[in-house]
């Protein structure tokens, strides 16, 4: 997610992958799949390093800093281009 969806081919992910185009279409039918796949892991990770902000145990302050850090972290792994791909080409 470091990059813009758009500038990998199919060919270019297997080629990374070590495998061969056929074995991911198996696994991912179409672009659109394997896309929709990459945001639900984008999501559930982003979610998941939420969680230790719900501590009820955790001051208001502590929580607003741990969750604006975590925001920030997000923004630095995650390319702006990215998002500008989802909504230019998978609006879905």
């Amino acid at each position: 997610t470091t990059q813009s969806i758009s500038r990998y081919t199919m060919d270019d992910l297997s080629t990374q992958m070590g495998i061969s185009k056929k074995t991911l279409y198996r696994f991912y039918p179409s672009r659109q799949e394997l896309v929709d796949q990459v945001c639900k892991r984008v999501a559930e990770e982003y979610e998941e390093s939420m969680k230790p902000w719900d501590d009820p145990g955790i001051s208001n302050l502590k929580k607003l800093l741990g969750l604006i850090s975590n925001v920030v972290g997000f923004c630095k792994r995650v390319s702006p281009d990215f998002f500008l791909d989802l909504r230019r080409h998978y609006p879905v």
